[in-house]
């Protein structure tokens, strides 16, 4: 997956102290952590260990990981901080007069003392910014790859979708690729954009009506989403030849280097985009629904969907007492249009699909724009 791909991505960060000691051992600095100091016992030693995550040891001295990882790549004058020479040297010890007890209690302070420490404190700070910076150009590095091998993929579908021309017209491209990764992205790409092919054909329409355009875009996220467990057209052809190892007797080999696109996940931000362009909040849409004639009761009041009419004259800057008075003719006699409903130059109202119900819907001006925007234009 892509963030195996980044060292030390898929890792929690733990904290900065473990991740400057993982960058520490096994450099210079190898004999560090394999001599600590006789006066803690092995069950000492592992508790002092796992409460600093930033402790070392060399030649029997105590060290700090992180302070000495920090001022090895020149933070030390750039932040401003001033290191503890002895941390960063490893040369914290305890003399060896006194009791081993009172021995263990100045160590045990020196520790504290230090991961307290105002500057052992900017030392992490340091420390898991140079870690983080190192992840993010790792992760900018691989998305630009993967974005640069997209654009080729999608540039090749968009061609072959725009021209309606079918899907083996591009055997030389596909004898010059001879991978299967590339096939199988060029099927599901070229599924898609089919399908985006017809929802922009739909929604082109001068005709359409808001609710109809909501409708179709919804439908089109449906598909969208079922080639999750059944794949389109020619994302199953491309598999089929994957499996085979051949498409149209031209012999396929993988490239390693390639990364083949993750259906479930581009299809995923597919849909995840296209929700984000559903033209209305519910409450438009359900104040549109009123002019359906089939969901009114049987006998409505003559100020039925007065609220509804009024959101929406706002919305779509309409005379309100006009639409008013073309909502009530239209109660008193739905087979006749009246008032503002009937004769905006932005709103008209119209028989739908044939049915005796009456839909609100916008004129487009060019070409798909402005379906369902509720934008105030020039022609409003």
């Amino acid at each position: 997956g892509f963030y195996d791909q980044v060292p030390g991505l898929q890792l929690s960060l733990h904290d900065a102290e473990q991740g400057a000691m993982d960058g520490r051992i096994g450099k210079e600095d190898s004999d560090i952590n394999n001599d600590w100091p006789d006066l803690w016992s092995a069950k000492q030693t592992e508790d002092f260990k796992s409460k600093n995550p930033w402790l070392g040891s060399k030649n029997k001295k105590l060290g700090c990981l992180v302070c000495s990882s920090v001022n090895s790549i020149g933070i030390d004058k750039e932040q401003g901080v001033s290191l503890s020479r002895e941390w960063m040297n490893f040369e914290i010890q305890v003399s060896g007069q006194g009791s081993r007890t009172t021995s263990l209690s100045i160590l045990r302070n020196k520790v504290r003392k230090h991961a307290l420490s105002k500057a052992h404190t900017q030392a992490v700070k340091v420390a898991e910014q140079q870690k983080e910076a190192a992840i993010e150009n790792a992760v900018e590095t691989m998305t630009e790859s993967y974005m640069k091998e997209t654009e080729a993929v999608f540039r090749t579908a968009y061609h072959l979708a725009k021209k309606n021309r079918p899907f083996s017209d591009h055997e030389s491209l596909i004898e010059l690729q001879e991978l299967n990764e590339f096939i199988c992205d060029l099927g599901l790409m070229y599924d898609t954009l089919h399908e985006l092919s017809l929802l922009s054909q739909e929604l082109q329409s001068r005709s359409i009506t808001l609710l109809g355009a909501e409708h179709l875009l919804k439908r089109s996220i449906r598909v969208i989403q079922s080639f999750k467990e059944s794949p389109g057209e020619k994302y199953s052809e491309a598999l089929e030849a994957k499996q085979t190892g051949e498409y149209r007797s031209i012999a396929l080999k993988t490239n390693a280097k390639l990364k083949s696109i993750n259906p479930g996940q581009f299809l995923q931000s597919l849909v995840n985009n296209l929700e984000k362009r559903l033209s209305f909040e519910d409450e438009t849409i359900m104040d549109l629904s009123i002019l359906d004639q089939s969901k009114w009761p049987s006998k409505p009041s003559i100020r039925h969907g007065e609220e509804q009419v009024k959101r929406l004259c706002k919305r779509f800057n309409l005379c309100t007492d006009q639409a008013l008075n073309g909502m009530r003719d239209l109660l008193e006699e739905p087979s006749t249009l009246f008032g503002d409903l009937a004769h905006s130059d932005s709103l008209i109202v119209g028989t739908h699909s044939g049915h005796n119900s009456f839909l609100l819907v916008t004129r487009m001006e060019g070409v798909g724009g402005g379906v369902g925007t509720g934008q105030q234009g020039s022609h409003h």
